[in-house]
């Protein structure tokens, strides 16, 4: 039995008979160490001691059945007070979150019905599922808490909803079955502990009749017959050597052991599968020569799927030819036949749906009727072209900065975040600073795709500019803080960037003698702490605002501040360009998150953004939307910075860069890139927003907008602007 994470010491669970040996009853999972973890009953926390027999028995008066909880950490366990003593162990959590159906974290006299007595098999799959959770609790290699913010979170969701539920048993297949293995309710294959249980599951889900993924998937088909199989191979494997194209989309092959098919019988039994909705599927029909194929290794023609397809896998099955007749053809030896029986092996498949397009055309205006318009005063301009319920705000001149009422401004403040902004020995290696990667003349960024830390590493993300971060209502590219003065010291304790602690970054201001000075000059005495270090930073970045650009001038008057090609553009911003969805207002962007598509779920350079701080499904990949004011200085873009320009034309016509990808709809409806599995049983799978869609705009128009882009951005502002110009912002404007 694997019971190394379970009697490994510090966890908040420990097996006490199974450590021995033994085979553990439930009781055997009972919380451990009073010291270790925190027991709350009905929300507030108490007292407690353990009984010999592992029960947790409670110091004061509780009524039975209430709930009892037994945390650590991103661990937990839930129970309901018993007298003699209370039992939590992941058992009596499945059974509580089983019970849950209103998810209020409490059960009614109805629920606790259902805590007694819940489905066998939910229950079985639930407490398997925080088994595992609980014996690789110290390992972070196995992920199981990945998705999920802690051990309750996970309860739920997969006690709850099927899919939760059947993506978790998909994706930690073997690590449920070796748990179940090891508590003597399942056998497994002898196989080493990095040796997959079923090699073909990367490639093949085997389904039972309503088309889901079972939960054992190495187990023999005669012990476990299996109805279908479900085959997201997305490779093109036979593409140079036969004529036609791979369609991506939902592959599902029909299983039985029935042997030889006459073929006068085969269409019978294709009808008989679609009239019944096999698997869940009314699509089903013989397979090309070439789908055939692809479960066969290219190079021996081998059959690639043994375990999963059992059949005689040197065989005839009958295929349709190109000509849309009926063959028996060996994929093996691809021969063909003309015998008069085969192994039928129906396929069902779903195409993906195509990505949406939009037929490119210039659309015809008049520059100087454009001009004309937008000569006019702002709540005059033509409606923006914007989806229903986006809230927007017009085009204009910066709001005043607003500074809180705990951090007022003053200049003496400024001065002292100045200073600690630009100060390197302010990093662990004291090379780096704030500055270093938000670069006075480089829009208050580093114009590099990712920043390099104090120890020579790579950051994981672009250095967004700080210029106009006090308008924001949030802070990072997920959103992490609301205030400036949270964010100053985010960098600060971040190992890849500059990599102190606040304690030692409060020793390293006190060991500066300029430091003393400054602060006793900002706050009245020279005590220097964390809370002052935060108000003097976050002071200092609120100066960074944008000086007056082409657009600011146009709009106080000066009709003349902007060229017709730039006019022509932001009519297209607001328009055809549907930029006003998410980049509207004086800062022009509208604070929200929203999934652009370049989330690169699965692959090398992942990113989940907002998802890490929320857990919510619908932001994965989701990322704060930018300002785009002096966005031509702000170059590389994006989160990742994989976008050079903006848009430039190339010698050959075409135009590339961030206008352009948005201009075909960025990623949306292009799933090549992920394993087609992942839609169907991955609730997390990142979902590109609604927002984005294909514009239809002519390479001119493209350039019209960037001209736009370059009329909302000024010379970065080299030194912090005084109260004047931060209460009135236009004040600037000549």
């Amino acid at each position: 039995m694997r019971t190394s994470g379970l009697c490994a010491g510090g966890l908040l669970l420990s097996v006490m008979t199974a450590c021995t040996g033994n085979t553990p009853a439930d009781h055997d999972w009972a919380v451990q160490d009073a010291g270790h973890y925190q027991v709350f009953v009905s929300g507030s926390r108490t007292e407690s001691q353990l009984g010999s027999d592992g029960r947790v028995l409670l110091k004061g008066d509780y009524s039975s059945g209430a709930t009892v909880q037994a945390v650590k950490g991103r661990y937990q366990l839930r129970g309901l007070v018993q007298s003699g003593g209370t039992l939590l162990t992941p058992e009596t959590t499945a059974r509580f979150a089983l019970a849950d159906t209103d998810g209020d974290d409490v059960l009614s006299e109805a629920e606790v019905r259902g805590y007694q007595y819940p489905d066998s098999q939910d229950l079985a799959e639930v407490r398997n599922i925080l088994q595992t959770v609980f014996i690789h609790a110290g390992d972070a290699d196995a992920g199981l808490l990945d998705r999920y913010p802690d051990s309750w979170q996970l309860a739920r969701a997969v006690a709850q909803d099927p899919v939760h539920r059947t993506a978790f048993q998909v994706k930690h297949h073997d690590l449920l079955a070796r748990t179940e293995a090891g508590l003597g309710n399942l056998s497994i294959p002898q196989a080493k502990p990095d040796e997959p249980l079923n090699p073909e599951m990367q490639y093949m889900l085997r389904l039972d009749d309503n088309g889901k993924p079972l939960r054992w998937q190495f187990q023999p088909y005669e012990n476990t017959p299996w109805t279908c199989a479900d085959y997201f191979e997305k490779g093109v494997r036979w593409m140079s050597e036969m004529s036609g194209r791979w369609e991506l989309g939902v592959r599902i092959w029909q299983v039985s052991d029935n042997g030889e098919t006459a073929k006068a019988d085969a269409p019978e039994i294709i009808k008989q599968l679609n009239s019944g909705e096999y698997c869940g599927y009314s699509d089903w029909r013989l397979p090309s020569k070439l789908e055939l194929l692809t479960l066969t290794d290219p190079a021996s023609g081998e059959w690639d799927f043994p375990l999963t397809l059992p059949f005689n896998h040197n065989g005839y099955f009958w295929a349709m030819d190109a000509d849309g007749n009926t063959v028996a053809f060996n994929p093996s030896t691809r021969a063909t036949s003309t015998r008069t029986e085969a192994q039928l092996l129906p396929i069902s498949f779903t195409a993906d749906a195509p990505p949406p397009v939009k037929k490119r055309a210039t659309t015809d205006v008049d520059l100087a009727e454009l001009r004309a318009v937008y000569s006019r005063p702002p709540e005059e301009w033509p409606a923006p072209q914007v989806d229903a319920g986006v809230k927007w705000r017009e085009l204009g001149p910066l709001d005043p900065m607003p500074f809180p009422a705990d951090n007022p401004y003053s200049e003496e403040k400024v001065t002292l975040g100045q200073a600690l902004f630009f100060d390197t020995g302010l990093s662990a290696e004291r090379n780096i600073a704030c500055a270093s990667c938000h670069i006075v003349d480089q829009m208050w960024s580093d114009q590099r795709r990712v920043s390099v830390g104090t120890h020579d590493t790579d950051g994981k993300r672009n250095a967004m500019p700080v210029t106009n971060t006090g308008y924001n209502t949030s802070l990072f590219w997920d959103g992490r803080v609301v205030t400036l003065e949270e964010q100053s010291v985010h960098p600060v304790m971040d190992r890849l960037e500059m990599a102190l602690t606040l304690d030692e970054l409060v020793q390293r201001i006190k060991e500066n003698p300029v430091y003393p000075d400054l602060f006793k000059a900002a706050f009245g005495d020279d005590d220097i702490t964390l809370e002052r270090y935060k108000k003097a930073v976050a002071t200092f970045e609120r100066t960074l605002i944008s000086q007056p650009a082409a657009l600011d001038r146009f709009l106080a008057g000066d009709k003349q501040a902007m060229t017709d090609k730039q006019i022509w553009g932001m009519h297209l911003y607001r328009t055809k360009a549907r930029c006003m969805n998410c980049h509207s207002g004086p800062a022009l962007t509208d604070y929200s998150f929203r999934n652009t598509g370049l989330t690169y779920y699965g692959r090398k350079l992942e990113d989940e953004a907002r998802f890490n701080q929320t857990y919510h499904p619908g932001d994965m990949g989701a990322f704060r939307v930018p300002s785009l004011r002096d966005i031509t200085y702000s170059a590389p873009y994006m989160h990742n910075g994989v976008f050079p320009v903006l848009a430039r034309e190339g010698a050959n016509g075409n135009v590339g860069g961030v206008i352009p990808m948005y201009n075909a709809g960025m990623t949306k409806g292009r799933n090549a890139n992920y394993p087609q599995y992942r839609h169907k049983y991955d609730p997390f799978f990142p979902v590109v927003d609604d927002l984005i869609q294909p514009l239809g705009m002519s390479n001119q128009e493209i350039l019209a907008v960037a001209a736009f882009l370059e009329a909302v951005s000024a010379e970065p502002r080299t030194a912090p602007a005084d109260i004047s110009i931060l209460k009135n912002p236009s004040s600037e404007i000549k």
